[in-house]
């Protein structure tokens, strides 16, 4: 299994990228400031540098060459059309002045997630988390050896199928990830996988409360290619107010997107029919999901029901300014993740990708800050000596 892990701690983007170069003289970080929006002359459409607020000062910072937009899935889009680069009509309705007629927020993919139902075990065959947390050896392991639980990313197996409802277009990509987790959303108490997965108190009540204190299981089951689509809007042209998500989970028209979850869930049973599990009598939970008790229970109607009560963000929204060539209705920056219409800005964050990936945003975004980075210095024929990080 794949992970940011180094020597038992999390790595990321900043002490991997920011933290080895932070001393160079052509590096300079602003936080806690807050990006207004961009500077673009409306005459000849050409960015030209970033407004920003910082300890409740406006400041201007211009660019030399040009300015490169990476906020993210949801607040690249925001920023674009808090600049005026957005949709016409939506723009004139916040009283933007229009600078670029483009589908900016207008195409937002996410992968979501069903948590499923606990599977019980006789024994404990999971991380034991309370029981873990509270014996002094955890801890004295980490410190002297960045092992066990705390150097753990909490997942013990994970898989990916391809359904028979795979979208042909892509027929030989995985549409599903299994997340197989060796506890349930009660082991913590509620305290961080319950709002995390968008569990409410009535769910976590019914189906996590009561097996607390038993050895037990789960398997959350990711949409990796979901036919439904969302949109991101502004609420006003105030940049400090948070823009509008329209999810629309299974919102596509013949309802595949439910039903490649409920094929998923059929292959988890099976699963936990096997020898490997069933020498520890795994069996799931009969508990019904609040508001699906009066439909048959485990039959392709009640999981409906279920998936639609409870569908969870795994937060990796992608494609709000998808890349694609002008005649694309859909695409807001090109190939060279340049803005259509727009000289001296590009985008380089999960909002550029057409498509949901088969996996995980955090390779990808890397990725596409990596390459990024390079077609930048391709396109200004800047060399540069560097040592590998």
């Amino acid at each position: 299994m794949q992970t940011t892990i180094r020597n038992g701690l999390r790595s990321d983007a900043e002490n991997s990228y920011l933290r080895p170069v932070r001393d160079r003289k052509n590096l300079k970080v602003r936080t806690g400031a807050h990006v207004t929006k961009i500077l673009i002359k409306p005459d000849s459409k050409e960015a030209y540098g970033v407004e920003y607020k910082k300890n409740d000062k406006m400041y201007k910072v211009l660019a030399r060459r040009e300015v490169i937009l990476s906020a993210g899935g949801l607040n690249s889009p925001q920023v674009l059309m808090l600049s005026g680069i957005g949709p016409k009509a939506h723009l004139e309705e916040m009283g933007i002045p229009v600078v670029k007629d483009l589908p900016v927020g207008q195409t937002l993919y996410d992968h979501v997630a069903f948590i499923g139902t606990p599977y019980l075990v006789d024994q404990p065959i999971g991380l034991q988390m309370v029981k873990t947390a509270l014996d002094p050896k955890t801890y004295l392991d980490f410190i002297l050896h960045r092992k066990g639980i705390i150097a753990s990313n909490g997942l013990q197996a994970v898989a990916y199928l391809k359904t028979n409802l795979t979208d042909q277009e892509y027929s030989t990509w995985p549409d599903i990830e299994l997340l197989f987790v060796p506890f349930t959303l009660a082991d913590d108490f509620g305290i961080f996988f319950k709002p995390l997965l968008n569990v409410n108190d009535e769910i976590y009540n019914t189906l996590c409360k009561p097996i607390a204190a038993k050895p037990s299981f789960m398997v959350l089951i990711l949409l990796l290619h979901p036919l439904s689509k969302g949109s991101v809007r502004l609420r006003s042209k105030n940049p400090f107010d948070q823009a509008k998500y329209t999810l629309n989970y299974f919102s596509d028209p013949e309802n595949l997107d439910v039903k490649r979850i409920i094929v998923a869930l059929r292959e988890v049973q099976r699963i936990s029919r096997q020898p490997a599990l069933k020498k520890f009598k795994a069996k799931m939970s009969a508990a019904p999901y609040p508001g699906c008790e009066n439909i048959a229970f485990d039959s392709d109607e009640y999981w409906e029901c279920a998936i639609r009560s409870i569908p969870s963000s795994m937060w990796h929204q992608q494609s709000t300014c998808r890349m694609g060539p002008k005649t694309d209705k859909e695409a807001v920056v090109d190939a060279r993740l340049k803005v259509h219409g727009i000289k001296n800005l590009r985008v380089a964050d999960t909002s550029v990708i057409p498509r949901p990936v088969s996996g995980h945003t955090v390779g990808p975004a890397y990725m596409i800050g990596e390459k990024a980075a390079d077609m930048i210095k391709e396109d200004w024929k800047m060399t540069f000596k560097y040592n590998k990080l």
